[in-house]
């Protein structure tokens, strides 16, 4: 199932994580999979733990609409008749940070 046996990987490297990730991900560019993304990563979960917990954030679908919401919201407060003069990078720029202030 593994291309390299990921236990022999973190029992040599254990007290190197930096070598145990480049160990991983060696062994993963070495690995032939012809199905989708989705199905790799569920038969490879175990062999490849460190990447499968990336690949389940960035792969992962968002499960609502706020966030598309909320930034037409934003966008409607920036744009209004009094500031109908700002630039569209400006307009840009103001959304940006308040999407993103703490």
């Amino acid at each position: 199932m593994c291309a390299q046996d990921t236990a022999a990987v973190f029992a040599s490297a254990s007290s190197d994580v930096t070598d145990a990730i480049v160990a991983e991900i060696s062994s993963y560019l070495k690995a032939n999979y012809s199905g989708t993304a989705t199905e790799f990563w569920k038969s490879h979960e175990l062999c490849y733990p460190l990447l499968s917990k990336m690949a389940k954030v960035y792969l992962s679908v968002n499960p609502g609409s706020v966030p598309v919401g909320s930034l037409f919201i934003t966008a409607g407060y920036v744009l209004n008749s009094k500031r109908s003069s700002l630039a569209p990078n400006k307009e840009h720029m103001v959304c940006f940070v308040h999407d993103n202030s703490v």
